[in-house]
């Protein structure tokens, strides 16, 4: 037990610091370049934290109380580490891409003023999350809830809170499966930086077999960022520092997951695969009672 909450609490530090580096690279972004810059972070954050939610539709008709841990690991595709800026200065043309938050180098564009210069990204082709659940059901109906104490970064903190609710539908039919719905909502905010409202609805379905469970289903989702920072005109050609802020919506709207679980008594252990805008293995431990 001591070496799983060491594990716990690396994978939060890792996350924190992913959300660590994300603010001073907005202070070189007008309003109008930023949206495209950090588009594939709403999408990856929207993208992970509507990953997880079940690994079974079964649903208990008496007690049922589980508690554990999800990690997504999110793949960011090759189109999303790049974008070509519409450069709002007369003189100057984006003739090349830079870098989004994920991509590599940032691109520098000359013009009778001198040079506006993109700040470069992480540098990431994939980028994980980690979230600790507890589940509690009955009469069919599974309460699920995610929390994630207030985490320092430096100046700013993040937390994060999820809830939702899966129904079993098979128990109304004499069904070779179980089949439920799930409904989950989820907030995660960085003070004084961002907020990220993120919402899904899934229809799934599993089969037990023995020790081994299989699952799927099939997700309407959507995730929305609210950002605010401030623009420090580092080229000096748009009039001075201004504070900024901005509504950003992913663009993850809908999902076909595949997973399996391992039950071995009150340990379950599962793992599943997700096809969206972004891909995103999950894997999970949990201890069901």
């Amino acid at each position: 037990m001591k070496k799983l909450f060491t594990v716990f609490f690396s994978l939060i530090i890792i996350q924190a610091s992913v959300f660590g580096q994300f603010d001073d690279r907005l202070d070189y972004l007008t309003d109008k370049e930023v949206g495209k810059f950090i588009q594939p972070f709403v999408n990856y954050v929207g993208t992970s934290l509507n990953s997880g939610m079940y690994h079974t539709a079964s649903v208990s008709d008496v007690f049922g109380f589980s508690f554990g841990f999800q990690g997504m690991l999110v793949f960011i595709p090759e189109d999303q580490k790049t974008f070509t800026p519409v450069l709002d200065k007369a003189g100057y043309t984006a003739d090349k891409p830079t870098a989004t938050i994920f991509g590599k180098e940032g691109a520098y564009y000359s013009g009778p003023e001198g040079y506006i210069v993109f700040p470069a990204g992480l540098d990431l082709n994939n980028v994980p999350m980690f979230v600790p659940q507890i589940g509690i059901s009955t009469f069919g109906t599974e309460l699920l809830v995610r929390f994630i104490p207030k985490i320092s970064l430096g100046e700013n903190e993040l937390g994060y809170w999820g809830v939702g609710v899966k129904h079993s539908i098979s128990r109304y039919f004499p069904l070779p499966l179980d089949v439920a719905a799930q409904v989950f909502y989820s907030k995660l905010e960085v003070t004084d930086i961002m907020t990220s409202k993120n919402l899904s609805i899934n229809l799934l379905a599993s089969k037990n077999f023995t020790l081994v469970c299989l699952y799927g289903g099939i997700q309407i989702e959507s995730s929305s960022m609210n950002l605010k920072y401030t623009f420090k005109d580092p080229s000096g050609l748009y009039g001075g520092e201004r504070k900024i802020e901005l509504d950003i919506d992913g663009e993850n709207t809908f999902r076909f997951t595949l997973g399996a679980a391992l039950e071995l008594g009150f340990i379950v252990l599962n793992a599943d695969y997700s096809i969206g805008n972004q891909s995103v293995i999950n894997g999970g431990l949990s201890f069901e009672f």
